[in-house]
């Protein structure tokens, strides 16, 4: 039992955060023959349940709640990948229809 606020923590006594979770993550990728695309720190499991959510119409800012960010906007570099996803639960534009 800890009252760490961490998501990632040792799991022996003591447990307090996991350190050098960055170095741990790409090591493990790496001999796993996992090669993502850009960045590829523990970051990119937050990236790949943000577009996860976004599939399944999970609006922006529940998303953005779940990710623990406080605006929407903090949220969008999380989604500017998914442009595809995006643009399935894009609103239509009123008045845009005429110019189609």
């Amino acid at each position: 039992m800890t009252d760490a606020r961490e998501i990632f923590l040792r799991t022996r006594a003591p447990y307090r955060k996991l350190d050098k979770l960055y170095s741990v993550v790409r090591r493990r990728l790496r001999d796993a023959g996992v090669q993502p695309p850009g960045k590829c720190g523990p970051h990119i499991f937050r990236h790949a349940r943000a577009v996860e959510m976004l599939r399944v119409a999970v609006p922006r800012k529940v998303i953005g709640d779940v990710l623990g960010h406080r605006s929407t906007g903090s949220t969008a570099p999380y989604l500017k990948l998914a442009t595809e996803d995006l643009r399935a639960i894009a609103l239509d534009v009123p008045g845009m229809e005429v110019l189609a």
